[in-house]
This record gives C-alpha cells, sequence and structure tokens, in this order.
C-alpha cells in the first residue's frame, strides 16, 4: 500500500526541470520534495507527495482534516 501526504509549500530551492525541489510543510514537519512531475507548482500550493516526489497540486479543500 502506497501512502500520499498532503502538504503546503514553504519554501522553492533552485533548480530547474528535475532538479527543482521545494521544502513543504507537513503537519508542522519540513520535508524536501522533487517538483519534477509539478513545474507549475508555487510557493503556498498545496501538494500530494510520496517517496521524495510531489505528484500533484491539489485544492487545498480536497485535503482531509487529521
Amino acid at each position: 500500500m502506497c501512502l500520499a501526504i498532503p502538504g503546503r509549500i514553504v519554501e522553492i530551492i533552485d533548480g530547474d526541470g528535475l532538479e527543482r525541489r521545494a521544502r513543504l510543510d507537513v503537519g508542522g514537519t519540513e520535508l524536501e520534495v522533487s517538483l519534477g512531475m509539478v513545474p507549475e507548482a508555487r510557493v503556498g500550493d498545496h501538494l500530494v507527495s510520496h517517496a521524495g516526489f510531489a505528484l500533484r497540486v491539489v485544492d487545498p479543500l480536497e485535503i482531509p482534516e487529521l
């Protein structure tokens, strides 16, 4: 079973293409992920990530309350 983790981008780390990375706020913990699959992502966007890769940008209303 795979687990996708929702988070909000707090910082984008320099890089181009597959090297572009971001720091996510995941419930108060920071996590660094690759933005290679979501080049449209910007600071403040909410993402779903798995295994260090952002999978897609999501509407914050799609994220369930924990």
